[in-house]
């Protein structure tokens, strides 16, 4: 197996278990509590990582571009982060993932790319299974206050990729997710979650640090397979994480959901890979 395959797959794993941790520290304590570590503990991993990936400091508008493209990135996290306090694991997950349909979409209207045949069928599958995966047909075709912050994250997330793809053609994929984390701990700990308890948040001292280093990890692995192996071959690999976070949450959590939302995530999941490939 080639080693870009395997730092694919390590992110698949990593990003995977990284969001069912997410799920199981917000059963223990609330999403301030668990940011108020998580945050500056993102941060801290990717500081202490600064000599390895930064060598030469692009210029000032490219990185007013990087923190541009880090706020709406920021804004679609905390979305999904909210969702996953509020709804099943499975779904947000799923939803989450959905966002290459909006950045292509983007790519199409804005740079003047052509779509694919086979990314006409990618689209198709997920706006089908977004609607499977999004709506109870037995609580009278009701979503959730979750799942409406998680289709806010795929939509928000599906501009910050696109924007991203740009950004990091200025600044590098290290500086890029830097401008992202660091966005994240201005507007959100310094402004919202800074005042927690910190007597409350180490209930999941340990927990949330693995989750950190995981989410970190995760980037790091796929940033390294696309400098091994071809971004076609690493992207659809590592988009498979909605997958196992999706296991864990069957298994460990408990998670029973409609046979028809089992169907819309699976849907998602394959059109997101298709759409990747």
């Amino acid at each position: 197996m080639e080693l870009g395959i395997i730092f694919g797959l390590a992110s698949m794993l990593s990003w995977g278990f990284a969001d069912f941790l997410n799920k199981v520290i917000l059963q223990k304590i609330t999403l301030k509590q668990m940011l108020y570590i998580g945050i500056p503990m993102n941060l801290l991993f990717l500081i202490l990582m600064w000599p390895i990936f930064v060598k030469d400091m692009p210029g000032i508008f490219d990185i007013g571009f990087a923190l541009l493209t880090a706020v709406i990135m920021s804004t679609a996290w905390t979305c999904f982060m909210i969702a996953m306090s509020k709804e099943k694991l499975s779904l947000v997950t799923a939803v989450g993932s959905a966002y290459p349909m909006i950045t292509i979409a983007l790519g199409v209207f804005i740079l003047g790319e052509k779509i694919l045949p086979k990314e006409y069928l990618g689209i198709l599958l997920v706006i089908i299974g977004l609607i499977f995966a999004c709506i109870s047909f037995k609580d009278k075709l009701k979503i959730t206050s979750g799942l409406k912050f998680a289709i806010a994250a795929f939509l928000i997330w599906g501009v910050g990729f696109f924007l991203l793809k740009i950004s990091v053609d200025k600044v590098g994929w290290y500086l890029a997710t830097f401008a992202s984390f660091f966005i994240q701990f201005i507007f959100l700990w310094v402004f919202w979650v800074r005042k927690e308890k910190i007597s409350e948040a180490k209930k999941s001292l340990g927990l949330t640090i693995i989750w950190s280093i995981l989410g970190v990890s995760g980037f790091l692995a796929y940033s390294i397979g696309t400098t091994l192996e071809r971004v076609s071959i690493v992207t659809p690999i590592s988009a498979m994480f909605p997958a196992v976070a999706i296991a864990f949450g069957f298994v460990f959590l408990k998670e029973r959901l409609e046979q028809t939302q089992w169907l819309g995530i699976a849907m998602v999941i394959i059109g997101g890979v298709v759409l990747s490939i």
